[in-house]
């Protein structure tokens, strides 16, 4: 069974992350979860969680994120389950664009589901920790600004 992630659920989840993504999930859900734009979901066998994903929603574009199975549940369907749970959330919010990034251990699963790869992405790690200042000449876009880019 699927359900929405509380704040309760959140510590712990760092170890359901493939180690190569090297991210702070639980972090990540510390700052969204509650957020109006913003959905977690898991699902759990006898009491464990086996399976999150998320979804992040703006102006009927669906982000489909953090699609994670505990590495001892893989290949039983539960990524399956959950993407698939993920995009009928979608599309009963109104959707029509849905995004994600694939990882190599999910492409096949959101390739049954019908996406498409339309780019690759990279991911560099900086081997310097260098403070980087802004330039003056740099400011924070705007609605007002919308316009201009628009031609």
């Amino acid at each position: 069974m699927i359900k929405p992630i509380q704040s309760s659920d959140i510590p712990g989840l760092n170890q359901l992350s493939p180690p190569e993504w090297n991210n702070d999930y639980e972090t990540f859900l510390k700052r969204f979860v509650g957020a109006p734009f913003f959905y977690g979901f898991l699902s759990q066998k006898n009491g464990k969680i086996v399976s999150t994903g998320n979804v992040l929603i703006k102006d009927g574009v669906g982000w489909l994120a953090n699609i994670i199975v505990d590495k001892d549940f893989r290949n039983q369907g539960l990524g399956y389950k959950m993407t698939k749970f993920l995009i009928e959330f979608l599309d009963k919010h109104h959707c029509r664009t849905k995004l994600l990034l694939a990882t190599e251990l999910g492409a096949h699963v959101y390739k049954k589901l019908g996406f498409e790869k339309i780019t690759d992405y990279r991911s560099f790690e900086s081997i310097t920790d260098q403070s980087y200042q802004i330039p003056d000449y740099f400011r924070i876009l705007t609605k007002n600004d919308l316009q201009q880019i628009r031609h």
